[in-house]
């Protein structure tokens, strides 16, 4: 299980979700926003670490675990819309004069972690097909 590269991928997605708790992602003068901002940003987040943390034990279903993480990475995409929506709603308006963290760039690089982990849930798949066809 935690020998597969696709489930260490997939731990570091919950770990940069995890983190976002912790973090602010936007900052406008001296108001910070993160994902403790709003009520939806929690639940968002709750639900893709918690996703992600879920997909790692569920490798004898290789195929439920490909469609979890693609779900997982639509809520990823989620997340950013929310983002926008949230920072929108605060200061009222798209012109962003604050200063964004690098925070803000960890769901995209658990996008891309997360579509590293499909493709080696495809390729162990794919191999233990053709170890059945042998037998």
């Amino acid at each position: 299980m935690i020998q597969r590269i696709q489930s260490l991928y997939l731990f570091i997605v919950t770990a940069l979700f995890a983190s976002l708790f912790f973090t602010k992602f936007v900052t406008f003068g001296e108001v910070e926003y993160g994902v403790t901002s709003s009520v939806y940003m929690i639940i968002i987040n709750a639900v893709i670490a918690l996703l992600s943390l879920g997909t790692i034990f569920c490798f004898s279903n290789r195929t439920l675990q490909v469609r979890v993480t693609i779900f997982n990475m639509l809520l990823m995409l989620g997340w950013y819309v929310m983002a926008i929506y949230v920072t929108y709603k605060s200061f009222g308006s798209f012109v962003w004069t604050g200063d964004m963290s690098a925070v803000i760039c960890f769901p995209l690089v658990s996008l891309i972690l997360d579509y590293l982990a499909i493709r080696g849930i495809l390729k162990d798949d794919a191999l233990v097909k053709s170890y059945d066809r042998l037998r």
